[in-house]
């Protein structure tokens, strides 16, 4: 088989593939765990809010507005990074990481919780990035921004 046809080959079969994974698959906030907590617990939820714009363009701020009824404890620390919960409209709580140095990738945030009955909860989403662009990961889960759902049982 020659270069070019092997060439065209790969590249239509990566373009079969990337057709047939949803480009939220690819990146977009969401829980690390399997996304089910039990109900009336204490919980450590740890998101996964990748960056998707290059390479030099960095989340600089992610606020996770925890839907009422969640009490929250506080947040992890994370180097480069500070954190702080507020109140919110609704009986929500914001948890907002404020990137303070650095340009390091890691992508992930906890937080701990008391979880409320069981339901499913979404928790939107905002990720910010260095070209002060916003995305809002606050959609149903067929959108293409879906917030990150967390199930309690």
């Amino acid at each position: 088989m020659g270069n070019r046809r092997r060439a065209r080959l790969v590249a239509g079969v990566a373009g079969v593939v990337m057709a047939a994974v949803p480009a939220a698959a690819w990146a977009h906030a969401v829980f690390l765990s399997s996304g089910s907590v039990p109900a009336n617990s204490d919980q450590k939820l740890t998101l996964n809010v990748p960056e998707e714009k290059g390479p030099s363009v960095h989340n600089t701020k992610i606020v996770f507005v925890v839907p009422a009824g969640f009490s929250v404890s506080g947040c992890d620390p994370k180097p480069q990074w500070d954190c702080a919960v507020s109140g919110a409209s609704g009986g929500r709580t914001l948890v907002t990481y404020t990137r303070s140095s650095g340009t390091d990738a890691d992508a992930r945030f906890s937080f701990g919780v008391h979880t409320p009955g069981p339901g499913d909860y979404p928790f939107q989403t905002n990720q910010t990035y260095s070209d002060n662009s916003t995305v809002r990961w606050d959609g149903s889960p067929d959108s293409d921004t879906p917030a990150p759902v967390l199930k309690v049982t």
